[in-house]
């Protein structure tokens, strides 16, 4: 016999299995690569992979004229000058702006990963607060049809005199209570496609993607923004620790000077000569070390962070296959409680046939064991919806890997 009140067990399976889906991972992931968070964090990466050309720069040398008079008791005399001075770098102070340069652009890609893990998340948990609440609707709207079919009977019988008016009122109460459910879930759904719209930034109207969420086998740890982007940090602290140890050293630079003074007997008088400027470090030794001991805290902070984000991961894992466990529990107890009201529907209907003063008790019950069945179906589409919200919370780690599409750049 064909179930009165078919459960969402196989449909929501097939949902799961859509997450596999090559289709719906281009699908989701184009709405997602397009959002304008993405945008900005990908122009980000960029212009942060374009500085690199400029670090390490070299100073530009100085060129510098002079024009003066030597005056003597005697003669007065016109005085020419010319300079040239280059300014030098610091020992290690290039190499050191070169490896900040790249732990910028480390912190630019990790930004952009963890932005994308981020705007992906949450619209995938929208996505699936959406397909949960539209299955509950549905699962009501079944129920509905049920009522009305029991209610016409009640009234039918009602018309017989064979009927109790109570029993129509606390029926039509209950109808109502199921009506302003589903108006609910109806509102559930629409304010989380909203949302979606809203993180994937899609006009009103637009359609929305398929809902897509990585399995826990997709999570790498050390791939993930979350443990990237502290290890960018401790880079980025090496380098300013580094740059911390070349400003110890004194600024230094060297130089040409050519000076021509003419007599008043039309000779000239020539000089040449090279110059050598340099700081004294009378201060900048302690100013390094002050901020080499900076870096080294920020260093250990970013090992800290790095250590937390992967506990984090660990039990967000943990988290998604416990809701997987309970999802696969919900649907294998639905699959058996369904079988068992099965067969206590298929022998109150051959009741609910019969005539006599009784006959009106087997389509209550039947209403009761309709509305077991729904009870069931939708915690079964609840647990299943908690177990892709769990999912989707995955791409918050997610490894570049799962936000590049196959035959695109990486």
């Amino acid at each position: 016999m064909k179930r009165f009140l078919p459960t969402l067990a196989l449909a929501l399976m097939a949902a799961v299995g859509r997450t596999g889906d090559a289709p719906a991972h281009r699908d989701f992931m184009t709405a997602v690569a397009n959002a304008p968070d993405i945008l900005a964090a990908r122009l980000r990466m960029q212009a942060a992979t374009i500085r690199q050309d400029a670090a390490g720069r070299i100073p530009d040398p100085q060129l510098e004229g002079g024009y003066g008079r030597k005056q003597t008791p005697d003669k007065d005399s016109p005085v020419w000058e010319v300079s040239l001075r280059q300014p030098l770098p610091k020992a290690g102070e290039r190499a050191a702006d070169q490896q900040r340069a790249n732990a910028a652009t480390d912190i630019a890609k990790a930004a952009y990963l963890e932005r994308a893990g981020v705007v992906a998340a949450d619209a995938a948990m929208q996505l699936a607060e959406a397909e949960t609440a539209n299955h509950h609707l549905a699962i009501s709207a079944q129920l509905l049809i049920r009522m009305h079919q029991i209610l016409a009977a009640v009234d039918a019988r009602i018309s017989a005199g064979q009927g109790r008016a109570t029993e129509r009122l606390a029926l039509q109460t209950r109808i109502a209570d199921l009506q302003l459910a589903a108006a609910r879930d109806e509102q559930r759904t629409w304010d989380a496609e909203r949302a979606a719209r809203a993180t994937l930034g899609l006009p009103t109207n637009a359609p929305l993607p398929s809902y897509f969420a990585p399995s826990a086998a997709d999570i790498v740890a050390d791939e993930s923004a979350t443990v990237q982007m502290p290890v960018a940090r401790s880079r980025e602290a090496a380098s300013l620790s580094s740059m911390a140890r070349a400003s110890q050293w004194p600024m230094s630079a060297v130089g040409f000077r050519f000076q021509r003074s003419e007599m008043d007997d039309g000779d000239q008088e020539d000089m040449l000569g090279v110059a050598l400027m340099t700081e004294i470090p009378w201060r900048s030794r302690r100013y390094a070390r002050a901020d080499m001991a900076a870096a080294r805290a920020e260093q250990s902070a970013s090992q800290a962070d790095a250590v937390a984000a992967r506990q984090a991961i660990d039990e967000l894992l943990s988290r998604a296959e416990r809701a997987e466990l309970l999802a696969n529990t919900a649907r294998k107890l639905a699959a058996e409680t369904g079988a068992r009201l099965d067969a206590e529907y298929a022998a109150l209907l051959a009741r609910a046939g019969a005539t006599g003063s009784d006959a009106e008790q087997p389509l209550l019950l039947l209403l009761d064991i309709l509305e077991k069945q729904a009870d069931i179906d939708i915690e079964t589409a609840t647990a299943e919806g908690d177990a892709r919200v769990a999912r989707a919370a995955l791409w918050r780690h997610a490894p570049a890997s799962m936000f590049t599409l196959e035959g695109d750049a990486p």
